[in-house]
This record gives C-alpha cells, structure tokens and sequence, in this order.
C-alpha cells in the first residue's frame, strides 16, 4: 500500500525525503530536505537498467535483467538506510505493471530497497509527472503540453496552473520501440518509417482532442527528449530548443548510421545508445501528430512529481483518492446515504481494533473506500454485484491509488457478502495479505448491520480484537429482538473462519462475554 505517513500531522523543518522511480528503461532516486516549504535536492542516483528489454511476450523477466535490477536497488538501499517508510515513496511504472507474476520479483526488489514499493497506473503516472513538470518550471500559468517519453510508455499531457486536463499514458516507449523494430541492430528507411508509423497510429485515438484543447508550450521531461535536443543542438541542427524541422534531419541522420553501433556522438552516452533511435522515432511521430512545431525540456519530472505529491498531501492534509472515490460514486450512481451508513459503522469498528490489530492510518483510508464503493457493482446487476464491483475497482482508472491499493479495496469488495474466497489474498504481498482480510471482515460486518437499508440509526455496538478475534458486543436483548441480524451473524461466524478470523458476539456491554 502506499508507504504515505500514516498520521501525517505536518513535516518539521529539514526532514529528509525521497522518491525512487522504477522506470522501463532507467530507475533514478531523488533526496531531498524540507527546507522553509520548499525541497532541496541533496543526492540523485541513476541507473539504467533497461527493464523492459527483458520482459518477454508473456510477462517473465529475464534473469540477467532481474539481478541487474536487483543490485541497482541495492545500492539504493543503502543510500536509504535509516530513512523510515513514511519518508521514502518508490513506485514501479510500465514494465512493472506487465510483469507477471509479480509478487516474487517484487519481495525480492523490496528486501533489496529496503522500502515498499507500489505499482502505479498509467493515468496515475500521467498525474505526477505532470506535478513534477509543474513545480520545475516559471510562469506557471501557461496552459502546457507535456510529454514523457518512457522505456515501456509515453505518457501525454495537458494542464495549466497545477492542474491536469489531460492524462494519457500510451503503451510505447523507447526501449520498446527499439527492440520492436531495430532489435538486429539494423536501420533501414522501411523499418524507420514502420516505427514512427505505429507510435502515430497509437497517437490518433488522443490527437484530435489534444489539439482542440491546445496549449501554448510544449515540454519534453524524459531523458530521451533531453538526449534527442542535445545531439540536434550538437549537429547545429538548431540551437536552444528542439524544432520540427531539426527532428526531421536528425532522423535522416540517423537512418543514414545504418546501423545502432553506428549512432556516435559526444552528447550521447553508451548507455542511451541502444535505445536513442526508439525514442528520436517516438518524438518525430509525436511532432507529426500532434502538430508541434518547437519542444522546450525540463528536467523534472516523475520522481519529483512523488516528493511534491507526498509534501503536498502532508502539508494541506489533502488526499487525491478523495476526489477519485467521490468521482467513482458519482459515476456508477452509488446510493451514498447507503454507503455512508455502512462506512459509519466500519470506521467505529476500525478506531475499536486498529490498536490491537496495528493497522494503519492508510488501512483505515482503505476500509472508508471500500464501504463507500461496495455497491458500484450495481450498476450492473443486482446478482453477484460484489464480483462486478470487484472487476470494476480492479480495472478502473483510479487517480491517486497504486495498483496494490487498487487491488486491495477490489478483492474487500469482491468479498463483502456472500462466500469468501479466500484464494483472492493469496494475490496480494504477505505485508498486506493479513491487513487486507481483517479490513474485509469489518466491512462484512458493516453491510451485514445495514442490510434492511433501514434510515433508523443501528445499535451502539461496542468491539474488541484479540490475536484473529473479533468480538462484538450488542446492546442488552438486541440480538434476540433482531433474530435476522443474529442468524446473519451466526453464518458470518463460519465465513471468516476461511480466511482465519474468529467472530465472537454477546449481548451487553462486554465484549468478551460471548454467546
């Protein structure tokens, strides 16, 4: 889940802070200190790793790549050591989000790091990078077209004044673009122009609407548009920024190496070699399609959109998961008097056993989210709504949420009613796996209180935890003046036991006395 601070109550002045970025084509780490409200970068680290060159068609990486991988995070690590979780945020991008499976590389990849990390949607990704952008640049209130040429994605944006309007991120990047079509070391007019051809066609679906929108300046905040400006400006195919005409010739240039060991420049180092001719293709279809006549850089961009993100949110208090759940519930017609009716309930279970059972302030986060969205599935239909609201929550674009958060409110909502599976935690990272089953036994717990739907305020109920019991008190003779809830319960007793919870009720004020 996300290693945010779990009861951020402010940042003092001069904590450390950092981000690590787990790109396709390169990971990087940024320290920084809070100083005076702003951030003071003390340390980058760079490495690039290339993942995505060794992921095959179905998902596995490759062992060479993995191990590489492994030791650069390594040697993260150890920059990282005595810096605790809730001032460390590492995310997993593109190459990350196709591997499969995950869990293994990802227990291994966290040991090595020494800190969580998450894997992030694409829209998600889109998002920082945008505020990463954002805080490194002046006259903040042009309207801005960004782009972030990736190893495995690219992702497109529009915004203006800190706020995106656009978010894309499109399933082609440079090392991907280089091992599908220069993989044999090869450049011939054919396959160069097959190249910009197939990253155009994926650029269609979003070219229309980019350009209605607009925007008054382009930025390029990769590394591979950084590289494509700076062999342009070393050929004296233009001067500051990257032009349209510059792209063209640089192509040209290009194409007439023949051959990748052939692309030699001083500004260009043997590490971006391999990958320079996927990316000056992916620029040249993102000028033809979308129009763009001259692209200026920035060297901000994800790894600083994660550090401003996790300030930001610890200084204003603000979550972007909010505004994405409230969105959520208007968009699938949610009745949200129903479901602030079941996460009343969850929360007072929650504030009862989160001590006993540690759980975190962002556990707690989870288990509002999951009450408020356990009904979308409703939208659908009616019967088996909790597998469809689980789909829905697992594939939707959720702004603000990690894959593993995402998959966690799913699986909750998969199993709030009905038969538990208990297979469904086995998905998830042993760190996660227990939290994630004792939140879904007190949203259980919550919709089962409010199953008549009724307006009329529930009982005052009063609860404990001890090891993987739950025990719930009731008000004197409540459960055998509600023989329908006490049956319910009763059935809920033997569900949680699938996934090693024990559900003890009694009638009165004590909540070890059980029935």
């Amino acid at each position: 889940m996300t290693n945010s601070p779990d009861d951020p109550e402010g940042i003092s002045e001069g904590q450390m802070v950092a981000a690590v970025d787990l790109g396709s084509n390169s990971f990087h780490m940024i320290v920084a200190r809070y100083h005076h409200g702003e951030l003071q970068t003390i340390d980058r680290l760079k490495d690039m790793v290339r993942l995505a060159a060794g992921l095959d068609a179905q998902g596995r990486l490759d062992t060479e790549v993995q191990d590489r991988a492994l030791a650069t995070l390594a040697r993260f690590g150890q920059r990282l050591a005595g810096l605790q979780h809730q001032w460390v945020r590492a995310v997993g991008t593109n190459t990350l989000r196709r591997l499969h499976p995950k869990r293994a590389f990802l227990l291994s990849a966290e040991t090595a790091l020494g800190h969580p990390i998450d894997i992030i949607s694409g829209q998600d990704e889109a998002r920082l990078i945008y505020h990463g952008v954002y805080k490194g640049l002046a006259d903040q209130g042009r309207q801005r077209l960004i782009i972030d040429i990736g190893g495995g994605s690219t992702e497109v944006i529009i915004g203006r004044a800190g706020v995106p309007v656009l978010l894309e991120s499109l399933p082609f990047g440079c090392v991907r673009v280089s091992g599908r079509f220069f993989a044999d070391g090869k450049i011939t007019p054919q396959r160069w122009k097959a190249a910009v051809t197939a990253v155009e066609l994926e650029l269609q679906g979003i070219a229309d609407t980019y350009r209605e929108v607009g925007w008054e300046e382009v930025i390029g905040s990769s590394g591979t548009a950084i590289s494509v400006a700076e062999v342009a400006r070393e050929v004296g195919l233009c001067d500051r920024w990257l032009t349209a005409d510059a792209v063209r010739q640089l192509s040209s240039r290009i194409v007439d190496c023949q051959r990748i060991e052939n692309i030699r420049f001083k500004t260009l180092s043997s590490q971006r070699q391999p990958v320079f001719a996927g990316g000056l293709a992916i620029v040249q279809a993102c000028f033809n399609s979308l129009g763009i006549e001259e692209l200026h850089h920035c060297g901000f961009a994800l790894r600083e959109g994660l550090l401003y993100d996790m300030i930001g949110q610890i200084e204003t208090g603000s979550d972007p998961r909010e505004q994405t759940i409230a969105a959520t519930l208007r968009r699938f017609a949610v009745d949200e008097k129903q479901a602030g009716r079941v996460e009343a309930v969850t929360n007072r279970l929650f504030t009862a056993v989160r001590d006993t059972w540690k759980l975190s302030a962002n556990a707690g986060k989870l288990l509002r989210f999951a009450s408020l969205c356990h009904e979308i599935g409703l939208t659908i239909s009616h019967s088996g709504y909790q597998a469809h609201g689980g789909y829905l929550l697992a594939n939707a674009d959720l702004p603000g949420f990690s894959r593993l958060e995402q998959n966690v409110i799913s699986i909750m909502v998969r199993n709030h009613r009905r038969r538990l599976n208990a297979c469904d935690f086995d998905e998830l990272p042993e760190r996660i796996a227990d939290t994630a089953k004792k939140l879904t036994a007190l949203l259980r717990v919550g919709v089962l209180m409010h199953r008549a739907r009724t307006t009329r305020a529930g009982p005052d109920i009063r609860a404990m935890a001890i090891n993987n019991t739950l025990h719930l008190a009731f008000p004197n003779r409540w459960l055998s003046d509600h023989p329908l809830t006490a049956a319910d319960l009763e059935q809920e007793t033997q569900a949680l036991q699938k996934i090693g919870i024990q559900l003890k009720t009694s009638n009165g004020s004590d909540p070890t006395e059980t029935s």
